[in-house]
């Protein structure tokens, strides 16, 4: 009994989790497209956000795109490498297509800097530079 009331709290707490997540990207993307100032957003949402270094984001990129092609995938983080300002990033990939003889996956990428402005950029892709490793 004790091990299914854990596994439905776990369960509840990631739901919870997701959804905040599913709010600061839908935010993200609104802030981006009508090119706000942050104005603090990026301090409070990314309280809860995984905070990912280049390299760890890199990582998480190559776990995330393996998936089959036809899924689209989704991200939300918190950029923080040392020396620069925190910014709040949501990437939509879509289905992987072909450019230029490669495996890609395009996606729209929403970013707010920290104190600064929010960005959107809708033709952005990461393409795999040999099977498995994307960049």
């Amino acid at each position: 009994m004790r091990a299914i009331a854990l596994v439905i709290a776990a369960m509840t707490a990631f739901a919870g989790a997701a959804a905040a997540q599913q709010n600061v990207a839908r935010e993200l993307e609104r802030k981006a497209r009508a090119g706000e100032q942050d104005g603090g957003y990026c301090a409070r949402a990314g309280r809860g956000l995984p905070k990912l270094t280049r390299e760890q984001l890199a990582e998480r990129l190559h776990v995330l795109l393996a998936r089959p092609d036809q899924d689209r995938a989704a991200l939300v983080f918190v950029a923080s490498d040392r020396g620069e300002e925190p910014a709040c990033a949501y990437f939509a990939f879509e289905p992987a297509t072909t450019r230029d003889g490669k495996k890609c996956r395009p996606a729209q990428v929403f970013v707010c800097i920290a104190g600064q402005d929010c960005r959107a950029n809708f033709d952005h892709a990461i393409c795999e530079l040999r099977p498995g490793k994307w960049g």
